[in-house]
């Protein structure tokens, strides 16, 4: 057993560390409740992760004998594999970021509508996101919601304590947002919805006539 650990490697020792942590980092996480016992998965995959690693590492050893080769060898995988994890979470939390800049009002509010700004009037910011320069004169932004869908919209120059109310269909005839400085204001739902239906007019319909309860 012990001639595993011959000609220890980095990819040895860093495994072994992630199989000495995951071990008892498991058998806690059996004693939490609810969702955050599945943090256990988490572990599990590390602990494999860990092992499968090992067993390359030692299939490395054999091949090439030199502990310097097979360290460098493991360092550019860990590396690349690191940026490739990363370049993906990057990818899957990608933002568009709306810059509100002339900001006249109280609040701002977002209608997800078809005839609204889609992706490909944002420009490139970082190696994922996109972002928006808005001059707010009115306080509401349209935005084509299927366009953007595969984007969190974040909101800049609104407030500090930024705070976000949302309305969804069937109730409502948009998909809506409406976001406040909680620092300065605070808005009853009621009063929420009024500010809504009077930025959209009087001739558009914020309520769903036809939603009569889930």
């Amino acid at each position: 057993m012990w001639n595993i650990f011959r000609r220890p490697t980095l990819g040895l020792l860093t495994s072994s560390l992630a199989i000495i942590y995951s071990i008892p980092a498991f058998l806690y996480s059996l004693t939490l409740k609810g969702g955050e016992s599945l943090i256990a998965l988490l572990y599990i995959y590390l602990f494999l992760a860990a092992v499968v690693t090992i067993m390359i590492d030692r299939l490395l050893i054999d091949k090439f004998r030199k502990i310097l080769t097979v360290s460098i060898l493991e360092l550019i995988l860990f590396v690349s594999a690191f940026l490739l994890i990363s370049a993906k979470f990057k990818y899957d939390s990608r933002k568009a970021i709306i810059n509100i800049l002339n900001n006249k009002s109280d609040y701002t509010i977002i209608i997800k509508d078809s005839s609204g700004f889609k992706a490909d009037k944002f420009t490139k910011k970082d190696l994922f996101d996109k972002q928006l320069n808005f001059v707010d004169n009115t306080g509401i932004i349209y935005l084509d919601g299927k366009s953007l869908s595969e984007y969190t919209i974040e909101i800049q120059g609104v407030g500090i304590s930024q705070t976000t109310h949302n309305g969804y269909k069937p109730e409502y005839n948009y998909d809506w947002e409406f976001i406040y400085d909680s620092s300065k204001y605070n808005y009853s739902d009621k009063k929420i919805d009024s500010l809504v239906q009077v930025s959209l007019g009087p001739k558009v319909s914020l309520h769903n006539p036809d939603f009569h309860g889930f």
